[in-house]
């Protein structure tokens, strides 16, 4: 990396959203060139919540939505006829923690820079293989083809970012450390797979095995003008509570789907998740902090507790590429036939979201959610949430 030439790339639309991403390209004297990428988003939250019917407060915020903040640096080179890269991204919040400016206390969100990625690659026409810190695989599908993913979602205010539909149509799939294998980029079928950071139940801390995870999707040419995606994915760990238990441990397992079809501007998505030992947010204790224990991870018998989620939405981008509006409903819920050990049965939310896309590269977006949490005797909160928002990709 001794000898830099700047290129400025031209904006380019990636993805399937058509996200405007413009990337500094640099290349080096070695045959490797880096880029750098990201976006920065902030949303105005104000939400009003009921409990039984009385109101309970209302609350506003600045943070970030689903989507953090992001500064996105690659390095990619070629050796032979091998693809090396890394990957390093990091994640800061617009939050200031606490509400307070310059919050540095255990809640701080502002004051910390989330690390959400540090990775390298190696691959050829045999596929690739990814080491590091990276997006989980198991339901992975399900949160990137939700619209929440740009905008908010319920629960939009706290320290980090907004939960999308976390909770409330899938398990947080998280950013975890693994060793995972794809088959070869731009092919209709594609298959992933690896072995991950194992995840703490409850009592069952103690990790016997990896956590082992894997992914299939299926995109079949349907025209210019058309597009189908077909996926399904699945995850299973396994835990004792010592590394002298003899027991049988707990097993925590899942399997997730779903389908998008997109035909002339109108986006429709469906997908769902059923698992076992896993929890209704996060995955097991993940987020929890220390000492605390996932409420719905087991059942009343100790037991891994079985969960499930679903989603659909519709989505609609007008000709011009200007305007897009979508709606959505889902949620997760408890096996009512086995209570969890803590008092949760179901959530649930209807997402409504308009976007202007001002430029390219900037886009407006307004939301409004509708969600809801029902407890075991009969009482439930509702909160109607209104978010407005900013967020620049670069």
């Amino acid at each position: 990396m001794r000898r830099f030439g700047l290129v400025l790339a031209a904006a380019a639309l990636v993805g399937a959203v058509n996200t405007a991403e413009a990337q500094l390209s640099m290349q080096m004297g070695n045959g490797w060139n880096a880029t750098f990428s990201g976006n920065v988003n902030a949303f105005y939250v104000y939400n009003t919540s009921d409990l039984d019917g009385t109101n309970v407060g209302k609350s506003n915020g600045i943070g970030t939505g689903l989507l953090p903040a992001f500064f996105t640096f690659d390095a990619k080179g070629k050796e032979g006829n091998t693809d090396v890269g890394v990957h390093f991204g990091f994640a800061p919040q617009v939050s200031a923690g606490g509400q307070v400016a310059s919050f540095f206390g255990t809640q701080a969100a502002g004051a910390q820079i989330d690390m959400r990625q540090v990775y390298a690659t190696i691959g050829g026409t045999w596929g690739t293989v990814l080491f590091g810190k990276e997006l989980g695989i198991f339901q992975r599908q399900n949160i990137l083809q939700d619209m929440t993913l740009f905008g908010v979602g319920p629960n939009g205010l706290g320290r980090g970012t907004g939960l999308g539909r976390i909770g409330y149509g899938y398990l947080y799939t998280d950013f975890r450390g693994q060793f995972s294998y794809s088959t070869q980029a731009g092919k209709p079928f594609s298959l992933t797979f690896g072995i991950m950071e194992p995840i703490a139940v409850d009592a069952y801390a103690y990790a016997d095995m990896p956590r082992f995870e894997a992914e299939v999707t299926w995109k079949p040419s349907l025209g210019e003008k058309s597009n189908f995606t077909l996926f399904a994915s699945g995850a299973y760990g396994h835990a004792k509570i010592s590394a002298t238990d003899d027991g049988d441990g707990l097993s925590s397992t899942g399997v997730a789907g779903g389908a998008k079809i997109d035909i002339g501007g109108f986006a429709l998505t469906a997908a769902g998740f059923y698992a076992e030992g896993m929890g209704s947010l996060f995955m097991g204790d993940a987020f929890l902090g220390e000492g605390e224990a996932c409420p719905d991870c087991l059942d009343a018998n100790g037991d891994g507790q079985t969960t499930y989620g679903y989603y659909a939405q519709a989505l609609y981008t007008f000709p011009s590429a200007k305007f897009s509006f979508g709606a959505g409903y889902g949620g997760n819920f408890v096996d009512a036939d086995a209570p969890a050990t803590g008092d949760f049965t179901g959530r649930t939310a209807f997402v409504g979201q308009a976007t202007y896309h001002m430029t390219k590269s900037t886009r407006l977006v307004a939301e409004y959610t509708l969600f809801q949490d029902e407890i075991e005797d009969g009482e439930g909160a509702s909160t109607n949430q209104f978010a407005l928002g900013m967020m620049m990709f670069y």
